[in-house]
């Protein structure tokens, strides 16, 4: 008497490798975008907290500064994430105000830009938030999109 084989048809393998390729054709984009606001929401948090340190600084010096580096103690230049990695999804800079008469005494306009694979995110581009708490993006993306 013969014993009966034991395993799977090619036929069950293959039906399960096309139930994975649905699976992860339908998951991928849901996680690149996920990864994506991610990012962008710590970019936004890392602007926030430049800001305040730009008031603060300003209460002790009268004026805002352009060496945000300085003002984070970190060395050279300032990225979006906690650890000032330059693997972040953004990198931070800070400039005077683009109004008439506006010098970096007197107004500042921080902007993150996207570095690496958060280029990808066309949704908001570019954040900016100036000295008034006027927030801005470079994207298609709107407004409340971006920044709520």
């Amino acid at each position: 008497m013969q014993k009966a084989a034991a395993g799977f048809t090619l036929m069950e393998l293959m039906i399960v490798v096309a139930i994975m390729g649905i699976l992860a054709a339908v998951a991928y984009p849901s996680y690149t975008q996920y990864v994506l606001r991610g990012k962008r929401a710590e970019a936004k948090t890392r602007l926030l907290q430049v800001a305040q340190l730009q008031e603060r600084f300003f209460s002790e010096n009268n004026g805002y500064t352009v060496n945000i580096a300085s003002l984070l103690g970190v060395a050279g230049t300032v990225y979006s994430s906690e650890a000032n990695n330059a693997t972040s999804g953004y990198q931070i800079t800070a400039a005077a105000g683009t109004g008439a008469g506006q010098t970096i005494a007197n107004s500042f306009v921080l902007t993150a830009t996207p570095q690496l694979t958060q280029t990808d995110d066309t949704k908001c581009g570019t954040l900016t938030l100036a000295h008034t708490g006027a927030k801005s993006k470079t994207g298609t993306g709107t407004l409340s999109d971006c920044w709520n």
